[in-house]
C-alpha cells in the first residue's frame, strides 16, 4: 500500500487561487496549441505569398513591423478545446459515427486478443531459450514447473517448496524479457472485452478507471472525495498529467487541421513542395497522440493513489 505519511496540505481557497488555477490550465493546455496553430498558419500563408518553401525568408518577413498586426489578428483565441472526448471514443450520434465506432471497437478487440497471444508466445519463447542455463544446476521437475509458470499455468503444489522464490524469467535474456514486458504492458492498456472503446486512448483511460474500487459509479465525485486525502505532490501530479492529456489531444487536431490547411494553402507551389509540410504535421499528430497515451497512463497512476488513500481512510469493519 502506498505511503501517505506526507502531510496532506489543504489547497488554497478564494477567488485569487481559483483564477491562478484557471490561468495555469490555459497557459499550457489551451494557449500552447492555439499558438502553434496560429504561427504555423501564418507561416503557411507567408510561404504561399513568397512562392517557395523559403522558411528563413518567411521568418524574416514575419518580424517586419508591417506583418506584426496580421500576426496579432491571427493570434485571436479561437481554438475550442473539445478534442479529448472525441479521442476517448465517446461517440453517441447515429449514422457514420456509430458505424465507425463499431468497426473500431471490433478492431480494438482483435488487437487486444492478438497482444494476449503474442505476450504468451513471447514468454514461452523466452523460457525455451533459457532452458539450457537452468539445466546446469536445476532439477528437471523444477524446470518443468517453471515452464508451466511461463505458460501462465499452475504447477503441482508439491513442487512449491522446491521452486521457492525462483521465477521463470530469472535466467531469460534481457532483450527477450523486454519484448514480453512491452506486450504485457500494451495488453494492460485494455479493459475487459465488453468495456472496450473505439480508440486506444479511450481504452487506456477506461482500463485505469475500471481498476478503481471506490468510485461509487461516478469518477468525478470520486476525485472530489479522494483528492484531499492524498499529499499535495500527488494532487500536483494529477493536475499535470490531466493538463498534458488535454494539451496533447488538442495538438492532435491542430496538427490534422494544419495538414489539410498546408495542402490547400501551398498547392500552387507544386506537388513536390506541398508534400513536405503535410508530412511534418502528420508526424506532429502521431507524436502528440502517443504523448497523450503516455499522459493517460500517468493520470491513471495518480487515480490509483487516490483510490488507495480512499481505501485506507475507511474504517475497518468489525
Amino acid at each position: 500500500m502506498p505511503d501517505f505519511s506526507e502531510p496532506v496540505t489543504p489547497e488554497p481557497e478564494g477567488v485569487s487561487a481559483f483564477a491562478a488555477r484557471v490561468l495555469n490550465q490555459l497557459s499550457l493546455s489551451a494557449w500552447l496549441p492555439a499558438t502553434f496553430l496560429t504561427l504555423e498558419l501564418t507561416f503557411l500563408l507567408k510561404l504561399r505569398k513568397i512562392g517557395s518553401l523559403n522558411v528563413a525568408r518567411a521568418a524574416t518577413e514575419l518580424t517586419n513591423k508591417d506583418s506584426i498586426w496580421g500576426l496579432a489578428l491571427l493570434a485571436l483565441p479561437t481554438l475550442v478545446v473539445a478534442s479529448i472526448q472525441l479521442l476517448e471514443g465517446y461517440w453517441h450520434r447515429r449514422g457514420p459515427a456509430q458505424w465507425l465506432a463499431r468497426v473500431l471497437i471490433r478492431w480494438q478487440v482483435k488487437r487486444k486478443n492478438r497482444l494476449d497471444r503474442l505476450a504468451k508466445a513471447a514468454a514461452r519463447a523466452a523460457f525455451r531459450e533459457s532452458k539450457d542455463r537452468w539445466k546446469v544446476d536445476t532439477p528437471k521437475d523444477v524446470i518443468k514447473a517453471l515452464e508451466l509458470a511461463s505458460r501462465g499455468k499452475d504447477f503441482p503444489e508439491h513442487l512449491d517448496s522446491k521452486v521457492g522464490e525462483l521465477e521463470w524469467s530469472d535466467r531469460c535474456r534481457p532483450e527477450a524479457l523486454r519484448r514480453v514486458e512491452g506486450l504485457v504492458r500494451a495488453r494492460a492498456d485494455y479493459p475487459v472485452e465488453n468495456r472496450i472503446l473505439p480508440t486506444r486512448l479511450g481504452n487506456v483511460l477506461r482500463s485505469a478507471e475500471d481498476g478503481l474500487r471506490n468510485t461509487q459509479g461516478n469518477l468525478g465525485t470520486f476525485v472530489m472525495r479522494c483528492r484531499p486525502l492524498v499529499p499535495i505532490s500527488v494532487r500536483a501530479q494529477h493536475d499535470q498529467f490531466r493538463t498534458r492529456l488535454e494539451m496533447y489531444c488538442t495538438l492532435v487536431f491542430v496538427a490534422l487541421t494544419l495538414t489539410v490547411a498546408s495542402i490547400v494553402i501551398l498547392w500552387p507551389l507544386g506537388l513536390e513542395q506541398v508534400a513536405i509540410a503535410p508530412t511534418m504535421f502528420m508526424a506532429v499528430c502521431f507524436t502528440s497522440y502517443h504523448a497523450a497515451i503516455a499522459s493517460a497512463r500517468g493520470y491513471g497512476v495518480t487515480l490509483g493513489f487516490m483510490d488507495d488513500a480512499c481505501e485506507a481512510s475507511q474504517p475497518t469493519k468489525g
